[in-house]
């Protein structure tokens, strides 16, 4: 790339996007609550530096900034943040203990326990395999880039452990006691797979199956926000490829891009979730307007468009159709490229009606 303004290559400036978002019990978005974007640069190794300069600072910030913001807005509303392994570290985990949330966070490795003894260290992993068996659950695993799609079976195990946190840094043990739930899979793994193995840390009472179950199943949420990523990071949003210099700039600009991913993965979530639902649901009237008006304009010659309210699922696949979606040649449901690409002609004309509407009014 070469700056426009005098010719010499630009450095692409990376970052690490971190960010907070929420989904209320009904699985339904409600939106980027909080988003840090911090630029990335060469530091020492972990083990010499403080936390306020790791990248661990950054998962505090968005913690303490969600809960100040629930705390301001919806007061009566207790979160429940969804972890990966980023956050298994002793500064994440002690500040979430410290809220008045509860938390998942999967383990990142087989931590120790706090009944070691000198020479003789007790791990998390051999004790949870001699815990009682709690029950069954099966999952359902989406085909990916070496996983096959397929049904699984996940064993379920969960118990009381005090885990032994070492803070590198100050070299103190921080002590924490969590309830520990292992979800391994059984019987279903493809020849050549690793098997799921998801060992969860939670401040949630683990005191039966349901309490198992709805740890496990809120974790398997967390899963949204890997396709929210891939959608405003390299997807339809490509907030990575922008050539912004100023880090101020940089966070709107990807904080804008984050409403639009939302609304993409939100459209795309309720054409296959609730496909009868009417568009009506996320759509304003302008934008369903424009969506009919434009199919028409594209429509094939056996199509018949009418002019009653679509479906979420109808209304979906027409603007995935403008985005370039072929239908089941294209190797699946509307993806949420083709929908972002659909849309943003869709807001175009929906703009346009709605100013023509807002002057016929006028007369």
């Amino acid at each position: 790339m070469r700056d426009a303004r005098g010719g010499r290559p630009c450095q692409r400036r990376a970052s690490r996007n971190t960010c907070a978002r929420a989904r209320s019990s009904s699985r339904r978005s409600s939106g980027t609550h909080s988003a840090i974007v911090p630029t990335k640069s060469k530091k020492r190794p972990n083990a010499s530096r403080p936390v306020a300069e790791k990248e661990t600072q950054r998962w505090l910030d968005v913690v303490t900034h969600t809960c100040e913001r629930f705390a301001e807005l919806a007061p009566q509303t207790r979160c429940w943040f969804q972890l990966d392994r980023e956050a298994d570290s002793w500064p994440v985990l002690h500040h979430l203990e410290a809220t008045p949330h509860w938390f998942t966070v999967r383990a990142s490795c087989d931590r120790r326990l706090k009944l070691s003894k000198p020479g003789k260290p007790k791990y998390l992993r051999k004790k949870l395999a001699r815990a009682r068996r709690m029950g069954e659950l099966h999952v359902d695993v989406a085909g990916g880039h070496g996983r096959q799609a397929r049904e699984a079976r996940l064993v379920l195990r969960a118990t009381t452990v005090q885990l032994e946190l070492r803070d590198p840094w100050s070299k103190k043990c921080r002590p924490l006691s969590v309830q520990a739930v292992w979800v391994h899979e059984c019987g279903t793994t493809p020849l050549g797979e690793k098997p799921l193995d998801w060992m969860l840390f939670t401040n949630h009472a683990v005191d039966s199956l349901d309490d198992a179950l709805l740890v496990v199943r809120g974790y398997c949420q967390r899963w949204r926000i890997e396709d929210f990523h891939k959608t405003w990071k390299s997807g339809v949003c490509d907030v990575e490829s922008t050539q912004l210099r100023a880090r101020s700039h940089v966070i709107k600009w990807a904080t804008l891009l984050a409403a639009v991913a939302t609304r993409v993965e939100r459209l795309k979530h309720l054409a296959r979730e609730a496909p009868d639902a009417p568009a009506s649901v996320e759509l304003s009237d302008a934008e369903i307007q424009a969506t009919i008006l434009l199919k028409r304009e594209y429509k094939k010659r056996t199509e018949t468009i009418p002019d009653s309210m679509p479906t979420i699922a109808q209304a979906t696949y027409w603007i995935a159709q403008l985005g370039g979606y072929t239908g089941k040649s294209s190797g699946g449901p509307p993806g949420s490229v083709t929908i972002g690409r659909g849309l943003r002609d869709v807001l175009v004309a929906a703009r346009l009606l709605a100013n023509l509407g807002i002057a016929k009014k006028k007369r």
